[in-house]
């Protein structure tokens, strides 16, 4: 079990190195510059030159890359250029939203996924069994971006029934809690609803042909 262990934290480790290396050299190489000078100001070359030595980024190659490693092992992920926030900070907002969101949409995927694929291998060789397989199959080999934006199109750009962006109607909406939970849900059906229909397309994939009784 050591050993196992052992082996795994390695690949673990390995992989981090490779991912971390990759993003690494893949935003040294993307165009543009993350520093926007607003206008007005006298020296925009000074102005740019003294942010990229505030974050570090006035150093050869050779030398940001083990200080981005060393940073990484310490926790420490740097500042967003965005907002300027400490990275980590931004992460930890994010993930308590994507686990708000992930966790209906897997509750409901995986039950509707199972409910599916129970009901096709009690159909299976049929016409409505094939159908399905074969709508599922064209669906899950299109990207899930893809999936997405076409989702947000239809049902919040043309037909405007649901929210296209956030979790709250900006600026809050006024009334009772049940207010705030139905303005929370109206903005939540889109995203949660998306990856639950995803994840049950998975679930339904490896449930199907499971033998059936």
């Amino acid at each position: 079990m050591t050993r196992f262990l052992a082996s795994r934290l390695r690949h673990t480790a390995l992989v981090a190195l490779i991912v971390a290396t990759l993003a690494f050299v893949l935003v040294r190489l993307a165009p543009g510059d993350p520093f926007a000078i607003p206008e007005g100001v006298a020296d925009p070359g000074a102005a740019r030159a003294a942010l990229r030595a505030h974050y570090g980024l006035d150093a050869p190659l050779w030398r940001q890359y083990p200080t981005m490693l060393a940073s990484f092992a310490r926790g420490e992920f740097g500042t967003s250029f965005a907002s300027g926030a400490p990275v980590a900070e931004v992460v930890r907002h994010a993930i308590g939203r994507s686990i708000l969101l992930m966790a209906p949409a897997l509750l409901i995927g995986a039950m509707l996924g199972v409910t599916l694929g129970t009901w096709q291998g009690w159909r299976r060789g049929r016409a409505a069994d094939r159908v399905i397989s074969a709508a599922t199959t064209t669906l899950l080999a299109v990207p899930e971006f893809l999936i997405a934006l076409a989702v947000s199109l239809l049902f919040a750009v043309r037909l405007r029934w649901f929210p296209a962006t956030g979790l709250l109607t900006a600026g809050g909406a006024s009334g009772s809690l049940v207010v705030h939970l139905g303005d929370f849900v109206r903005h939540a059906v889109l995203p949660v609803g998306t990856l639950a229909v995803l994840m049950g397309l998975v679930a339904r994939a490896m449930w199907a042909r499971q033998p059936s009784a």
